[in-house]
């Protein structure tokens, strides 16, 4: 008789153990999948490119797009200039011919150059004078804010 009570407490602290296992396991789910289950967001912008500004080089055969991305909270903004192709798309990976803290300003100069004024003396990751037969010149203005 004493082997049932002891063997009832034990299922009684198994079943209170899986209960309680079960409810966190549940707890858990619902933070990882608040987006999916309640279209929770913490921010719209992280990971999301927002292009700002959009430009056909003079004979219409590359374009150069510039963008803002945000990796999260403890990041800040990167500006990206990317050269394309006038039919391809923005893929959402950084730039391919300049990315930076710093915001910039850019024109075509001729058909196959562009000049890139940077405004703000900031973290500079790459800067690549050339992409495809695209030559790109750099002028680092820090006097004033966005033009």
């Amino acid at each position: 008789m004493h082997l049932i009570k002891g063997g009832e407490k034990m299922f009684k602290k198994l079943r209170y153990m899986i209960y309680l296992f079960i409810l966190t396991a549940l707890i858990c789910i619902s933070f990882f999948t608040k987006d999916f289950l309640f279209g929770f967001r913490e921010s719209e912008d992280i990971g999301k490119l927002t292009i700002m500004s959009e430009k056909l080089s003079p004979d219409s055969k590359n374009k150069a797009v510039s963008f803002r991305s945000n990796a999260g909270a403890t990041t800040a903004y990167g500006y990206h200039l990317s050269i394309l192709k006038p039919h391809r798309r923005l893929k959402n990976m950084g730039g391919n011919a300049f990315l930076s803290y710093s915001e910039f300003d850019f024109e075509w100069v001729s058909d196959n150059e562009i000049l890139v004024t940077v405004r703000e003396n900031g973290h500079i990751f790459h800067q690549h004078s050339q992409v495809g037969n695209v030559n790109i010149t750099y002028v680092h203005d820090y006097r004033g804010g966005p033009r």
